[in-house]
């Protein structure tokens, strides 16, 4: 609304929420931007590469700010010059820790599924236990102090049609309890840090509670693990002298969606390429910027999948894919599985790397990939 009293060729700077986008006859992007006072126009010209590419990327009900000249004509339009994106400051630091510690990083164990790997994640239980592998190996398993799980913990009952087809356990509660005798095997020294996902046992709405005790005590009564909501934040490694780091988890459920949707990342490999859907949500500021892009319970308070502070690591799930990547000194991490490549899976294109951890050194906050299926060295 503050815009009706200025001049025509003024160079204004404005931030709004993306309401509609379009290509013109002449194919330049028109967007349409809105606040709570009213709408406007906005057009990104193909004549400027640079640009044209991150306003080909923008997506529905995303917050971005503008800067460009303003024509007061009857339809006033604003001619887009500069487009910002919430984003992560270029000042974050890469903290490290003053310990010589390891953080474990593994999702989508599928526990009950006819195609969970139970003998390859039984060989990663006694590797965290110091009885598999080289000495190097039992000696890096001695310094996990943490691992971390982004859900999906079970494969869950009634998720899909005809799902007890793909079930060996067919009660939920006996899914968990399995589980749980598995993860009792860990030394209680290593701290598991649990969100849940799309076939666990709740509300499947975001923000989805911690998981419910009428259904996983089994699991809430093993002494080293604490259950968080999804998404959820968690700060590990905090002594006297460092402030530990800021993890993020979330399970996924939205990338598949940008995956599929924004041009840049399809053909960069879609759901493949699983830490530039992270980044492109990083930058965005948001698990699920576009209405729709998920299923979420409304708070007309606080959005819950606003990223509104700056995490040290983000990690996720759900897309069954395993990648390490940093951007803007945050480390993202993308959790790998511990099923088979299942036909519903299949549908949403999911090409799955099962049976293998990242693994985190937090003295340097460097990476590697521990391979746990038979084949694997």
């Amino acid at each position: 609304s503050k815009l009706l009293g200025h001049r025509d060729r003024e160079t204004i700077s404005l931030i709004g929420m993306v309401l509609d986008k379009s290509v013109t006859a002449n194919n330049n992007i028109l967007l349409k931007l809105e606040d709570q006072t009213g709408i406007i126009s906005v057009l990104f010209h193909k004549n400027r590469p640079e640009l044209f590419a991150l306003a080909k990327d923008l997506v529905m009900d995303e917050v971005i700010g503008v800067s460009g000249t303003l024509s007061d004509g009857p339809s006033p339009i604003l001619f887009a010059n500069v487009l910002l994106l919430p984003d992560v400051p270029t000042s974050k630091e890469l903290r490290k820790s003053p310990d010589d510690s390891f953080a474990v990083f593994s999702g989508d164990i599928h526990f009950g599924s006819t195609l969970f790997l139970e003998k390859e994640f039984r060989r990663f239980l006694a590797w965290l236990q110091g009885k598999e592998g080289s000495e190097e190996q039992k000696l890096l398993a001695s310094k996990v102090k943490y691992f971390f799980i982004p859900g999906d913990l079970v494969e869950g009952v009634g998720v899909y049609p005809n799902q007890e087809k793909d079930l060996t356990i067919l009660d939920v509660r006996e899914q968990y309890a399995g589980l749980a005798r598995c993860l009792k095997q860990i030394p209680q020294h290593v701290k598991i840090i649990i969100c849940p996902g799309n076939h666990d046992a709740g509300r499947l709405s975001e923000p989805q509670l911690p998981l419910y005790r009428d259904y996983a005590e089994p699991l809430l009564k093993l002494p080293n693990v604490t259950v968080l909501s999804n998404p959820c934040w968690a700060n590990i490694g905090s002594s006297p002298d460092f402030s530990g780091f800021d993890v993020l988890m979330y399970h996924g459920f939205s990338m598949i969606h940008y995956g599929d949707k924004v041009g840049s990342l399809r053909e960069k490999g879609g759901l493949k390429r699983a830490e530039l859907i992270m980044k492109f949500l990083l930058q965005r500021r948001h698990l699920a910027p576009t209405h729709a892009s998920n299923l979420y319970v409304p708070d007309p308070k606080r959005d819950p999948l606003v990223i509104d502070r700056v995490p040290d690591f983000f990690v996720t799930g759900h897309v069954h894919r395993i990648s390490a990547a940093t951007y803007r000194n945050v480390s993202l991490l993308n959790c790998g599985c511990w099923s088979k490549l299942s036909p519903y899976q299949e549908k949403f294109g999911l090409s799955p790397q099962p049976a293998k951890v990242l693994m985190v050194n937090l003295k340097t906050r460097e990476s590697r990939v521990m391979n746990f299926a038979e084949d694997g060295e």
